[in-house]
């Protein structure tokens, strides 16, 4: 049976919309992934909706979109020069991606959502299987600092001067993947796999 929630998108740009709604439909999956179950005995000295959610719904703070996942706080911000992708954890806030495009950044930050939902099966989320298989063809990778013994890498598309991203080997590798895809095809990679009872919510814009 599926229950319904409203969520107020006045906060945040129109854009992200469709972000912020996956963040809860992601949540559960997540949560009850692990066991958890929402909406249970509530969190001394947390909000209702954190006891709901274990974790802080998305919020805009400073011009930026926070969003928890795994217990780790992920920043996206709009920059002149693209969007930038932070986290937060143990206190220290460190860069993970910068992208040319936003809708490059949301499929980011919705693989870091799917693969919360698979963290009890990690070695087969879409994200290791893309990794297994090594830069996807069409894209290719270039250092940022060729003389650093580990540098962060330029991802190129075919026929594009302008690299698209900026992040991490590892980072790179698995994400020239789903760079190529639209944003629905790589939340249906996430989602194949998954039992239908993860997802028992309807979230709707209020």
């Amino acid at each position: 049976m599926h229950t319904q929630i409203t969520v107020d998108l006045r906060q945040f740009p129109s854009e992200l919309h469709r972000l912020v709604l996956d963040w809860y439909r992601w949540q559960e999956a997540t949560l009850r992934g692990i066991g958890r179950q929402l909406g249970g005995n509530p969190i001394p000295n947390a909000t209702p909706e954190y006891s709901f959610w274990h974790a802080n719904p998305p919020q805009m703070a400073d011009g930026e979109l926070i969003l928890d996942i795994g217990d780790i706080k992920y920043y996206l911000s709009i920059e002149p020069t693209g969007v930038s992708i932070t986290k937060r954890e143990r206190n220290t806030r460190t860069p993970v991606a910068h992208l040319q495009r936003m809708d490059d950044a949301k499929k980011y930050l919705l693989c870091v959502m799917g693969d919360a939902a698979w963290t009890t099966d990690f070695a087969n989320s879409p994200s290791s299987r893309w990794y297994d298989q090594g830069v996807a063809a069409g894209v290719h990778l270039e250092p940022v600092n060729p003389d650093a013994e580990f540098s962060d890498q330029f991802l190129f598309v075919a026929d594009e001067g302008d690299p698209r991203a900026t992040m991490r080997t590892m980072d790179a590798t698995w994400f020239s993947h789903p760079l190529l895809q639209a944003y629905e095809q790589v939340d249906a990679k996430y989602r194949e796999s998954l039992p239908s009872n993860r997802f028992t919510i309807d979230v709707v814009p209020a």
